[in-house]
């Protein structure tokens, strides 16, 4: 094969390795790994996805941003239902709030607040647009199963599948939704217990 001129990094024979072809990858991934440096020390910052902590304790979740999806069904929904979740027979109903208190993970199933799990379970205060008919917020007790977390793929179609939510989202959406003449988020007092 005659030899021809590559773009810019020398001669090349059609079938053989490019001239500098060595020092090109080890370019690369030099610049790879510099451009990447804080995304692979800070995942949770660029990230959608906020590793699951461990263990799944107070320590780790009390005072966290949880998305929690509810599996709902259609005959209990009040209003209209699209025809494919009337097919189905159910709805997801995604919910946010914040985590009250954690009781960990136990071998067996033991009573963890009002339910009954081997999985950490957790008690979430809802965010103020899920208040009941009342107008009162609403806590849940959840159980916190590791193998739902953060994959509505898999699990979509199942109840108490949950995520956390990183807290540059949780600033971010409170910066959004805050009045323009509201203090920032990080002047705000921390929020009060609801009893």
């Amino acid at each position: 094969m005659p030899a021809c001129d590559a773009r810019v990094y020398g001669n090349i024979t059609l079938g053989g390795k490019a001239t500098g072809y060595d020092e090109l990858t080890k370019r690369r991934e030099v610049m790879h790994n510099n451009f990447f440096a804080d995304c692979i020390k800070n995942p949770h910052k660029y990230s959608p996805v906020v590793q699951i902590p461990n263990p799944l304790n107070k320590q780790h979740l009390k005072g966290r941003k949880i998305e929690m999806r509810l599996k709902i069904d259609v005959k209990t929904i009040v209003g209209e239902v699209s025809a494919e979740a009337k097919e189905r027979g159910y709805i997801i109903w995604c919910h946010e709030g914040i985590i009250e208190d954690v009781l960990e993970a136990t071998t067996t199933s033991t009573k963890k607040f009002g339910i009954t799990t081997k999985h950490a379970a957790a008690q979430i205060l809802w965010d103020t647009e899920f208040n009941n008919a009342e107008g009162e917020r609403v806590r849940f007790d959840c159980a916190l199963n590791p193998h739902k977390y953060a994959k509505d793929t898999k699990f979509l179609s199942s109840h108490n599948g949950w995520n956390l939510l990183s807290e540059e989202f949780v600033e971010w959406d409170q910066q959004e939704e805050a009045p323009e003449d509201s203090p920032a988020p990080s002047q705000l007092p921390a929020p009060m217990a609801v009893t």
